[in-house]
C-alpha cells in the first residue's frame, strides 16, 4: 500500500493522517527513542497502522459528517467543534497524536487480533458444579468492548466523539 497522508481536503486515497516528520518530532518530545531507530518503511507502516485502528475504533463514533464522501479516511469533517465550539478542520492535533500513539503499539505487534481468546469478550460465565452446568456468553465481535484499549492514544480522540463533552451543547434552565 502507498504511504499517503490525508492533507486537509478529503483525499479519497490517502493512507495516514500523520506524516514521517510530524512523528519524529511527536516521539521525539515524549522520549520513545525505538522509534529514532526505525526505518522510514516501517515507520509509514506503523503511521497506516495507527490510522486504520483509529478509524476503525473511533469512526462510526466521531462527530459532524465527512467532508468529501469520496475521502478514505474519517478526517476531514464538517460540523465538528472543539470545547469551545470553534470548528475543527483538518486532521486535528489531538487526533494525529493519537494516531501516533496507536502507531507506536503498532511497533510492538498487531492492534486488533484476527483472533479472539477464549476468554477474551467473555461477558457472562456461570459454572455449577453439581449436576454440571456451564454457561458462557460473549460479546458481539463488533461492539465497543471488542476492541483492545489503549488509553493513551484513546484519551487523545476521545474528544472528537459525537455525544462527548465537546460535541453536543446542553442547555440547562
Amino acid at each position: 500500500m502507498t504511504f499517503k497522508v490525508e492533507d486537509g481536503t478529503g483525499l479519497p486515497d490517502a493512507t495516514s493522517y500523520v506524516d514521517v516528520a510530524f512523528a519524529d518530532s511527536y516521539f521525539e518530545r515524549i522520549g520513545f527513542t525505538a522509534w529514532a531507530s526505525m526505518e522510514i518503511p516501517a515507520k509509514e507502516n506503523a503511521l497506516m497502522n495507527g490510522t486504520e485502528y483509529a478509524d476503525i475504533r473511533w469512526g462510526s463514533r466521531i462527530g459532524g459528517t465527512l467532508l468529501t464522501l469520496a475521502q478514505a479516511l474519517q478526517f476531514p469533517r464538517k460540523g465538528l467543534y472543539d470545547r469551545n465550539w470553534r470548528p475543527v478542520t483538518g486532521v486535528p492535533l489531538n487526533w494525529k497524536k493519537g494516531v501516533c500513539e496507536y502507531a507506536m503499539q503498532s511497533t510492538k505487534g498487531p492492534l486488533i487480533s484476527d483472533t479472539l481468546s477464549a476468554d477474551a469478550a467473555l461477558t457472562k460465565k456461570k459454572v455449577t458444579v453439581g449436576p454440571i452446568t456451564t454457561e458462557k456468553e460473549f460479546a458481539d465481535p463488533t461492539s465497543k468492548g471488542a476492541l483492545p484499549t489503549y488509553p493513551k492514544a484513546d484519551a487523545f480522540l476521545r474528544g472528537f466523539m459525537s455525544g462527548g463533552g465537546s460535541n453536543a451543547k446542553v442547555i440547562r434552565n
